[in-house]
């Protein structure tokens, strides 16, 4: 075997040819025209290399196809977007996408010579997107891949068994990934289960009268029904503005797209400036329960979730409101209530600004009633659903370990540093 050699794709082995994709592929699709409003599955393709879906259309609305020239695709062949190749929005029509309709936007291909899966792994690298772009041209907004130029791209060539030895590989490990997955999302659908029968029927074995509060629903009998404001302190955050940029005292602080759903995500956070008596009035500590107070969809609205560790010291924005108890109980228990129906169609009845903003006011959050059990079944809940979260979150590390674990395999097994099914070599 011949050493590696450089490549647009970086080194490669030496009996890896680089191969134009027009001599392994040609452009297919069947020119049609469509009737408007007729009903045909649309194609959308991901960016990233996400997927090939159909596009969805409400049941409520008429289908409109704007563009009655269509090409109509089959299974198996490749598509890739004009507008995103760059953005690596391609990959392989899915067999319940055959017959579906694409504009001349969506150009596919079909495939021959070359295993498909070697070249869905192969696309899903960066440096293709990064060609892509490279063979992209046209004004701002309207950027489209030509096809001519991209038909002329080379494509690193393994032998067909070496190919298809690479694409087993990773096909195996994204086997592993869709497995992971599949628990994540059974997990996270008995959390909803588990969730919705705590809310409103207690702890298992410990109710057996109940009572229905119109708004909240069948709860156990005993329970009180209280507002926010009775049981916790809001407190709004800081506005940012020129003089909130970081100078002297700069303070990191959380901003409405670190507060996912249950939980804070502690990637891109921010500083502000402000004085010893500023920081000490809204800093958060651990526990603490952060609220959206304005956000542009309204069903980010009062989505709520705990202060974790790694945002202790930390302040929010005033899109935030901070919420702690005057009153014994359990924050962990409040941030269910807030996240789930009740809190839910509370903040859906509030509307939008004259800028397109959805905010509450830190008053109607202190008037959002809570079925209120004692604090003992508060702590039982909490902890029944900290033991679900706490699984999610190691089933959430093992899908990041198995990706990383991909990611290097990729990029050693289409680099050809690691080599499978390799020929033998020949002696004589």
């Amino acid at each position: 075997m011949g050493g590696s050699i450089p490549t647009p794709w970086g080194p490669r082995p030496a009996d890896w040819p680089l191969v134009r994709w027009g001599s392994f592929a040609s452009r297919g699709g069947v020119p049609v025209r469509v009737d408007n409003g007729a009903r045909e599955k649309q194609v959308t393709v991901r960016v990233r290399h996400q997927g090939v879906q159909e596009r969805r259309i409400s049941p409520h609305r008429r289908q409109q196809i704007q563009t009655l020239n269509q090409f109509r695709i089959r299974a198996g062949q490749f598509i890739i977007s004009k507008i995103d190749a760059r953005n690596g929005a391609c990959g392989f029509v899915p067999p319940d996408l055959d017959g579906a309709i694409v504009t001349q936007d969506f150009p596919v291909y079909d495939i021959r010579d070359a295993d498909p899966r070697y070249l869905d792994h192969l696309v899903a690298l960066p440096v293709f997107w990064r060609l892509c772009e490279s063979v992209s041209d046209g004004t701002t907004n309207r950027v489209r891949l030509d096809l001519n130029q991209f038909e002329d791209l080379r494509f690193p060539f393994p032998p067909p068994s070496e190919q298809r030895g690479i694409a087993a590989v990773l096909d195996a490990v994204d086997e592993t990934i869709e497995q992971t997955e599949a628990v994540i999302a059974a997990t996270e659908e008995l959390r909803k289960a588990l969730l919705h029968d705590l809310l409103t029927r207690g702890v298992p074995g410990w109710h057996t009268d109940w009572k229905h509060i119109p708004g909240l629903g069948i709860i156990p009998a005993c329970w009180d029904v209280v507002t926010l404001g009775a049981v916790c302190r809001v407190t709004s955050g800081f506005a940012m503005g020129p003089h909130r940029l970081p100078r002297d005292r700069p303070r990191p602080y959380l901003t409405v797209a670190n507060v996912q759903s249950d939980r804070v995500a502690m990637k891109d956070h921010r500083y502000m400036e402000l004085t010893d008596a500023e920081y000490e009035s809204r800093s958060l500590r651990e526990g603490d329960l952060v609220m959206v107070e304005g956000h542009a969809q309204l069903s980010q609205l009062g989505r709520a979730a705990l202060v974790p560790h790694e945002a202790a010291g930390f302040t929010f924005q005033n899109h935030l409101f901070r919420v702690r108890l005057t009153d014994e109980g359990d924050l962990r228990y409040v941030c269910a209530v807030v996240n789930g129906p009740v809190g839910r169609s509370y903040f859906a009845s509030f509307g939008g600004t004259t800028s397109g903003l959805n905010t509450v006011s830190a008053g109607n959050v202190r008037l959002l009633r809570l079925p209120w059990p004692n604090a003992v079944e508060q702590k039982c809940i909490g902890d029944s659903v900290a033991a679900v979260d706490a699984q999610l979150a190691e089933l959430a590390n093992s899908r990041a370990a198995i990706r990383d674990t991909k990611a290097a395999l990729a990029e050693a097994l289409l680099t050809g540093q690691m080599r499978v099914n390799q020929p033998a070599e020949v002696t004589t």
